[in-house]
C-alpha cells in the first residue's frame, strides 16, 4: 500500500496536520489515507516519483527534501478526510453501516459538516499546489519530476503552471484553476493568436512546442511576450461565456463594520462582472500592443503586419482612396 506516513507513526503524524482524536487507531485511518495518495498524487507525480518520495521519509527533519514530504502528507490528510468523510464518520459491521452515538458528542450540524469537507478539500489541494512549486523549484533534488504526468503534460503548452498564470493575474497558483483554463488557451492559441502575430510566426511556434525548435528561433523569449495576452484573453473568454473563473464562481469580498469586522463574500453583480470584464479586455489589449511592437524589432522576417491595420493607408497625393 502506498503509504505516506511511516507505519508505526500514522496517528502521531497524522496530529501534525489535523487535530484528529487519540482514540483513533492506525488501521481505521490508513485505507483513507492510502486511497488518497492513490487517487490524487500517483496520476501527478507518477509512480516513481511517488515511490521515491515515501521511500525519504525517513529523511532527516533538517533536510528541504523534508518539505517535500511534509506537503504530501498534509496533501493526503486533508484529502483523505473529504474524500472519505462520509465512511469516517460510519462503522461498517456484519449487520450492515451503523452510525455511532455518544453521551458526550453529537453530530454535527450539516452546515457545520459541509463547511468542514470544504476546508479539507481547500486545504487539500492547496497543499497539491504547494507540492508542485516545490518539485518545480528543485527539480535538480527530483529528476523523475520532469517524467512525471504533471510535467509532461504541460511541456507542449504556451501556459506551463499555475505560477506563469500568477505573475499575469492573481489565481493563488491553484492548479485546479489552471486545468480549467488549459482548455481556453489553447482555443485562444488556436483562433486569435495566428491573426496576432501572423501565420510564419504562428507555424514556428506550433513546430517548437512539439519539440522541433527551428535554428536560430529563440522560443522561450516569444512564449514570455505572448502569456500576458493569451492569459488574459482566455481569463475574459472564460468569465465572459460562464461567468465564474472558479468552481465557486466570481466572488468580491466585503468587511462589514456592524459585525466586529467579519468577512462577507457574495457573489458579483452583473455590474461588477462588466467592469471586471473591461479592465481584463482593456489589459489584453495593451498587451496585444506590446507584442506586437516586440514583434515588429526582433522578428521583422517572419512578422509580416499586424492583419487589423490592413486597410490602413496614406491616402494623401492619391488617386483613389478607401472609402
Amino acid at each position: 500500500m502506498n503509504n505516506i506516513f511511516l507505519s508505526d507513526k500514522i496517528t502521531s503524524l497524522l496530529h501534525l496536520y489535523i487535530p484528529v482524536s487519540s482514540g483513533l487507531s492506525d488501521e481505521q485511518i490508513l485505507p483513507s489515507l492510502c486511497s488518497a495518495f492513490d487517487l490524487f498524487l500517483v496520476p501527478l507525480l507518477g509512480q516513481e516519483l511517488a515511490d521515491k518520495i515515501i521511500q525519504m521519509q525517513n529523511t532527516a527533519e533538517d533536510d528541504p527534501k523534508m518539505a517535500v514530504v511534509d506537503t504530501c502528507r498534509r496533501a493526503v490528510a486533508n484529502l483523505a478526510f473529504w474524500f472519505n468523510y462520509t465512511e469516517l464518520n460510519v462503522r461498517i459491521t456484519d449487520q450492515g453501516f451503523q452510525r455511532q452515538e455518544s453521551d458526550t458528542f453529537k453530530s454535527l450540524y450539516k452546515y457545520q459538516e459541509d463547511e468542514l469537507k470544504q476546508r479539507f478539500k481547500n486545504k487539500g489541494f492547496n497543499a497539491l499546489d504547494s507540492l508542485l512549486s516545490l518539485l518545480e523549484q528543485n527539480k535538480e533534488s527530483f529528476p523523475e519530476y520532469a517524467s512525471s504526468p504533471a510535467y509532461t503534460s504541460r511541456e507542449k503548452e504556451l501556459v506551463r503552471s499555475a505560477a506563469e498564470i500568477d505573475r499575469i493575474y492573481f489565481i493563488n497558483r491553484s492548479h485546479l484553476i489552471y486545468l480549467r483554463l488549459l482548455p481556453i488557451f489553447r482555443n485562444t492559441m488556436m483562433t486569435v493568436l495566428p491573426g496576432v502575430i501572423g501565420q510564419s510566426l504562428f507555424a514556428k511556434v506550433q513546430a517548437s512546442l512539439s519539440g522541433k525548435v527551428p535554428e536560430d528561433f529563440d522560443f522561450e523569449s516569444l512564449r514570455l511576450q505572448i502569456l500576458p495576452f493569451l492569459v488574459l484573453r482566455s481569463i475574459y473568454d472564460l468569465i465572459e461565456s460562464t461567468g465564474s473563473l472558479t468552481d465557486r464562481g466570481l466572488y468580491y469580498s466585503s468587511i462589514l463594520a456592524t459585525s466586529g469586522g467579519t468577512v462577507q463574500t457574495e457573489p458579483v453583480d452583473p455590474e461588477q462582472r462588466a467592469q471586471q470584464l473591461n479592465q481584463i479586455n482593456n489589459t489584453a489589449q495593451a498587451y496585444r500592443q506590446q507584442l506586437v511592437a516586440y514583434l515588429k524589432i526582433h522578428h521583422p522576417d517572419d512578422f509580416s503586419g499586424n492583419p487589423s491595420g490592413l486597410f490602413q493607408r496614406d491616402n494623401d497625393h492619391k488617386r483613389t482612396f478607401f472609402a
